[in-house]
């Protein structure tokens, strides 16, 4: 029999320090038999002497992610930045990033996250239109590659992804613009799926 991927994500994890939501969050995921929980994760910034993040409620995070891992659910840190697919938000990128492998780094095997998964949304930007949807492309796809490189050399077990809207591959007004990256001629969808 094949098991598929059921995730959900949870943008408001705010309220699961209450035990009683927490709980019903956990039986919906074992009734939906839900296997992995894209989770939130609020980050503390400082910008002096240069940029950097942490993740904020060490001990919260932790209990919620070794409970859904005792009950085999794999949890993402989940964030949402549209700003962050241009290369001037690339930094903030990379700062949580490296946040999430010293959170992992700092914590037990069943208190880690399994992977970091970004809502980038970029197609709500002003100026994502026209000629320069393919400039956009190209900063998501150069932040998306310098994510999971990062990843790699340093976290190899932990997993990077994004949200891909359905039409990335096929736009609703035809196909979104094919573009040249890592020397490929291919649409965008594509190259996100490459990485």
């Amino acid at each position: 029999m094949t098991e598929y991927l059921r995730a959900l994500w949870v943008w408001s994890p705010q309220h699961l320090s209450n035990l009683e939501e927490k709980k019903k969050l956990f039986e919906f995921c074992k009734q939906e038999k839900i296997t992995h929980l894209y989770y939130q994760v609020i980050f503390n910034e400082k910008s002096f002497p240069h940029l950097t993040a942490s993740v904020e409620g060490y001990e919260h995070y932790r209990d919620f992610i070794r409970e859904a891992h005792s009950l085999k659910i794999k949890v993402y840190a989940l964030n949402s930045r549209p700003h962050g697919v241009l290369r001037k938000g690339h930094a903030k990128i990379m700062a949580e990033i490296k946040a999430l492998t010293e959170f992992n780094n700092k914590s037990r095997p069943e208190e880690q996250f399994d992977g970091a998964h970004y809502a980038f949304d970029i197609y709500m930007l002003d100026g994502f239109s026209g000629k320069s949807i393919r400039t956009f492309l190209v900063q998501l796809l150069q932040i998306c590659k310098r994510a999971r490189n990062f990843l790699f050399m340093r976290r190899p077990h932990l997993n990077f992804s994004v949200d891909m809207p359905f039409w990335f591959l096929t736009h609703q007004k035809g196909p979104l613009p094919r573009l040249v990256f890592d020397l490929r001629w291919k649409e965008a969808g594509e190259h996100l799926l490459d990485q």
